[in-house]
């Protein structure tokens, strides 16, 4: 059946009806058994409700599936930092800087120390930003600290790390 065609006709038929039977519009039992009678109005609608019911179900299995995806996205990256946590140990113990492999080439390098927020209220104003909510203007609290050498209160200073750069052939 198609529902778009039966719509259309639908229409037609229920503005026939009223038309033709004014006195449709002041009894709506009268109206509904005449439009059930005289129309396909039942077999559109159940059609509706039966596409509107696949739509909410479809959404539902899509959310889940996501959900899933979801998770098994963050099993697998929790194993790639793993993975990577133990090729940079692996490298440290070695002593090696970098490592020329078919696969990849990887690289030991030392990452700066980022700025980290600590207490958003011992910030002064000029240290943030507003958008729709006040929240700490990193841009700013950097630019403050190379400046004059010192981490602003309600900041702190995170220990740098090696990091593992794997570059793809």
């Amino acid at each position: 059946m198609n529902a778009q065609f039966d719509i259309a006709q639908l229409k037609t038929s229920i503005e026939n009806l009223v038309t033709t039977y004014p006195e449709l519009a002041e009894d709506e039992i009268l109206r509904a058994d005449m439009f059930e009678a005289e129309t396909n109005i039942n077999n559109v609608l159940s059609t509706l409700v039966d596409k509107a019911l696949d739509a909410a179900t479809t959404q539902d299995a899509i959310a889940l599936r996501q959900k899933d995806l979801a998770a098994r996205k963050a099993r697998y990256g929790k194993q790639e930092d793993a993975l990577r946590g133990f090729m940079l140990s692996i490298m440290e113990l070695a002593d090696l800087k970098k490592a020329t492999l078919p696969e990849a080439t990887l690289s030991v390098s030392f990452q700066k120390p980022k700025l980290m927020v600590t207490d958003e209220a011992l910030l002064t104003d000029d240290l943030k930003k507003t958008v729709t909510t006040v929240s700490p203007d990193m841009e700013k609290i950097k630019e403050a600290y190379e400046a004059f050498n010192v981490v602003p209160d309600g900041v702190m200073l995170t220990n740098g790390k090696n990091i593992l750069r794997v570059l793809n052939k």
